[in-house]
Formats: structure tokens, C-alpha cells, sequence
């Protein structure tokens, strides 16, 4: 077998991977040289996501081949870059879109689909609370439960209702500690937008070409071999490309919000790159897949160069 192929089944395929990129993610995060909570708490969070990410592909076979590739390509985001490193809202609000994600991919043609569709908005609301600007993902997810077929009159005002479930939680919280601030600082921040387009630095630019080559590829191998899907998977394939275009779009209109946007879009972007390194064995894919790790270790060390 070719170099390039073993490497890349090596990689793609078993837990090692996995082991070795959190090895490779505890070393990152030591160049802070700091026990820092914040840093620590960016750690966690990473780890626990790509293990959310696991999760979700082996309750939903969006890659029929066992691998742990789109954790480790999730981690790796957030290792090669050191503001990444922080925990921040939208690494926090990660968790909760992965969660959503699986609640929306069970509504699928479920007879009953209200109750899944109220949990998937029940997700987004708690991320809401973290990141008030998830709130603008809301059409994008009714979107979403429309391609799962999961959407009609009774399902939109499940969701909506499920939305202000942990808004409810609260405002009675609020209500009990005598202070509504904080509560209506969750809505301020849906309105709090910085000039369009204008804040960039420097660190962005290799992380957003990075996450946009990656969704541009697996997208392009998503869509000229989806006929070897089930539908219920290329309609969940289809969801992840909407919703990761959404985010990068985010990101250049509110380059402000980067260190929250990144990890939303990291994780379906992830997802379908991963798909990408898992079902194509070549020179050309295993070549591919050494230059984005040489993408990765570039990226951490231009961001360590400018710290």
C-alpha cells in the first residue's frame, strides 16, 4: 500500500487517532504555561465535543465507516490556534448545537415528530443563553426540521415553545435573585453587532480558509457520491452543508464573534470532512489529508508567532 494510504487509514480509522490528537492537543494548550480555568475549561470543552461529535455519527451513520477522524479534525481546530484556546460562549454554545443536531436527525419522519422537534429548540435555547446570536440559527434549524420532514403547524410552535423553555427558567431565576439584568442582557445581545465586516486580525484568516477548503471538499465529495447514501442520511448531510455555509457567512459579517463563531462551524464542518477522509482511500486524499495536518501545525505556530 502506498505511504500516503497507510497514513491515512492510520489516522482515519480506530481510537489511537484520537488518543494521540489529545496528546497532541494537551501539548498545545501547555504553551500558555498557565492553569488558568479559562484555558482549561477551552480543553474540556473541545475533548467533549468531538466525543458529542462520535456520538452523534455512530447514533446517525452519517459515515458508515468507523472512524474518529471528525473529533479529531474538531480538536485540532481549536489546538492550531492559541485564541481558540479560551473557552469562550460559542464553545460552551458547541454543545448544545450538537445536541440540537441530534434531536433534529431523530425527528426524521417520526410519526409523532413534536416532542423531538421541541428538544432539538429546548438545545438551541440553552444556546442561546450562552450565545445569544444562536438565535439567528432558529430559521435555519426549522429549515432543517422541513428537510426531515419533521415541520408542520403543530411542530412550529413546539419549537418556538421549546425555544422559550430555558428563557422561562430564567426569568423565574431572575425573578428569585431580584435581578432582571442578566436577563435581558441575553436579549441585548441578539441586537449588539459591530460594524459588518470591519475587525478582522490576523489569526482569522488562516482558520476561516482552513474550515472553508474542508466544507468546499467534503461538500463536493457529499454531493457527487450521495447516491450511495440512505436519503434519511443525505438529508442530514445536506443540513450540515447549509449550516456550516451559514456560520462561515457569520463569520465574515461578525468577524468580531470569531472565537465563538469557529466552533459552531467546526462542528459540521468536521462532519463532513470527516466523511470525505473516511471514504476515499487514494494518494490524492492521503495527500490532501497531510496537508491540512502541515495546515494545522502552520496555523498554531503564525498564531504563536503573533502572540
Amino acid at each position: 500500500m502506498h505511504p500516503l494510504k497507510k497514513l491515512q487509514r492510520n489516522i482515519v480509522s480506530g481510537g489511537f487517532s484520537y488518543a494521540g490528537a489529545t496528546l497532541l492537543m494537551f501539548g498545545a494548550w501547555s504553551v500558555h504555561n498557565s492553569l488558568d480555568r479559562s484555558y482549561i475549561l477551552g480543553l474540556i470543552g473541545y475533548l467533549f465535543v468531538g466525543l458529542l461529535l462520535l456520538w452523534l455519527n455512530k447514533l446517525h451513520i452519517l459515515i458508515i465507516e468507523r472512524t474518529t477522524i471528525p473529533a479529531v479534525l474538531f480538536g485540532f481546530t481549536g489546538a492550531c490556534c492559541l485564541p481558540l484556546h479560551a473557552v469562550s460562549p460559542g464553545l460552551e454554545a458547541t454543545i448544545f448545537l450538537v445536541m440540537a443536531l441530534h434531536f433534529l436527525m431523530k425527528s426524521y419522519r417520526s410519526p409523532y415528530p413534536q416532542m423531538e422537534v421541541m428538544h432539538t429548540f429546548v438545545m438551541l435555547g440553552i444556546g442561546c443563553i450562552l450565545y445569544s446570536k444562536l438565535t439567528y440559527l432558529i430559521p435555519v434549524f426549522m429549515v432543517g426540521s422541513y428537510l426531515c420532514m419533521s415541520m408542520d403547524m403543530r411542530s412550529f410552535w413546539a419549537a418556538l415553545l421549546g425555544w422559550a423553555v430555558p428563557f422561562s427558567f430564567l426569568l423565574c431565576y431572575a425573578f428569585a435573585v431580584q435581578d432582571i439584568s442578566f436577563f435581558v442582557s441575553r436579549f441585548l445581545g441578539i441586537v449588539d453587532f459591530g460594524t459588518f465586516g470591519v475587525g478582522y486580525d490576523y489569526w482569522q484568516l488562516p482558520v476561516f480558509l482552513l474550515l472553508l477548503v474542508l466544507l468546499i471538499v467534503g461538500a463536493t465529495h457529499f454531493y457527487t457520491t450521495n447516491l450511495e447514501d440512505r436519503l434519511r442520511t443525505r438529508l442530514y448531510l445536506n443540513f450540515l452543508v447549509i449550516l456550516s455555509t451559514v456560520l462561515l457567512v457569520a463569520v465574515l459579517v461578525q468577524p468580531q464573534d470569531a472565537e465563538s463563531l469557529f466552533p459552531l462551524a467546526a462542528a459540521p464542518v468536521s462532519l463532513l470532512a470527516g466523511r470525505y477522509f473516511s471514504l476515499t482511500l487514494s494518494r490524492v486524499s492521503g495527500g490532501f489529508l497531510v496537508f491540512i495536518l502541515c495546515w494545522f501545525l502552520g496555523t498554531f505556530i503564525f498564531t504563536l508567532s503573533i502572540r
